[in-house]
């Protein structure tokens, strides 16, 4: 979703922006990302009341989309992620994936309903970088 503000944010250590990716983006297996979100905490708890961020790293887009876990599901403008401690649940979805210095790297897309790390079923963020010129031209 892009917002259109009526009036400027001062920004400021709780207020801040996130750069767009390059289109030719790339990321490598392994490298190190994190998510952020007001998701639940497991499922069939509340929602929480305060911004929590997740570390995760990237995981090979060949390997995700093998039969054991996605099965091909997963397209050239998606990312699969995996927590290093905990997963993404209901509430985190449409949430930034955000790598390097304050890169909007991708949006938070779908994962298992359990809302526990699942190997074979990581969650899967859309790629930033893949929609670049749509981005740009209706910002403009």
């Amino acid at each position: 979703m892009l917002l259109q503000l009526t009036q400027k944010v001062t920004l400021n250590k709780y207020k801040n922006v996130l750069e767009l990716p390059k289109m030719d983006q790339s990321l490598l297996p392994g490298q190190k990302c994190s998510v952020a979100g007001w998701g639940l905490y497991h499922a069939g708890s509340h929602l929480s009341d305060v911004l929590r961020e997740l570390n995760v790293k990237i995981i090979d887009s060949r390997m995700c989309n093998n039969s054991r876990f996605w099965a091909g599901g997963v397209f050239e403008s998606m990312i699969c992620i995996q927590g290093e401690d905990s997963s993404l649940c209901k509430g985190d979805y449409g949430g930034p994936l955000v790598c390097g210095k304050n890169i909007l790297t991708g949006v938070i897309s779908f994962g298992i309903p359990t809302c526990s790390i699942d190997i074979f079923k990581p969650p899967v963020v859309t790629a930033v970088a893949k929609f670049i010129k749509w981005i740009k031209s209706t910002m403009a």
